[in-house]
């Protein structure tokens, strides 16, 4: 699904003479990110039936997350995740490593893979909310009508 609609989305902010290059650029990265995650991937006795059993709850887990987990923990942390990405790849990230934990065995090498990056995503998070927070704050949350004038 992000391969046929991620390249139409970020296509919209170049010039029209752009467009189709910046969206070949866009397919053409997906793929060699696909073709490396193959490559790369030290666990390859996942079944689709496995798949479908870790899915499953990840799809659930992130409707949970944005519907009840996001407004407490939002005011846990006095912040905003604006584009839910705790909620859709955060914790159902967390819940494949966990997986992968099950399936492979590796629980030293996944847990500290898993670590490293929460930390990275907690301190990037937290560097890129106070760079945006020096830009100014909207009147109106989520509103994007300024930029549209």
């Amino acid at each position: 699904m992000i391969i046929s609609r991620l390249p139409s989305f970020t296509s919209a902010v170049v010039s029209p003479d752009r467009v189709v290059l910046t969206a070949i650029d866009k397919v053409f990265a997906l793929c060699g990110a696909t073709i490396a995650t193959i490559i790369m991937s030290n666990c390859d006795i996942a079944s689709p039936g496995f798949a479908m059993i870790v899915g499953i709850p990840a799809g659930i887990l992130s409707v949970v997350g944005y519907n009840i987990i996001a407004p407490r923990l939002q005011k846990l942390i006095r912040g905003t995740d604006t584009c839910g990405v705790h909620n859709l790849h955060g914790m159902p990230g967390l819940l494949g490593g966990l997986s992968v934990i099950v399936l492979c065995g590796n629980v030293k090498v996944q847990l500290l893979g898993m670590i490293v990056t929460v930390v990275i995503a907690l301190v990037g998070g937290r560097i890129e909310g106070a760079i945006i927070g020096l830009l100014g704050t909207k009147a109106v949350a989520y509103s994007d009508e300024g930029e549209f004038k």
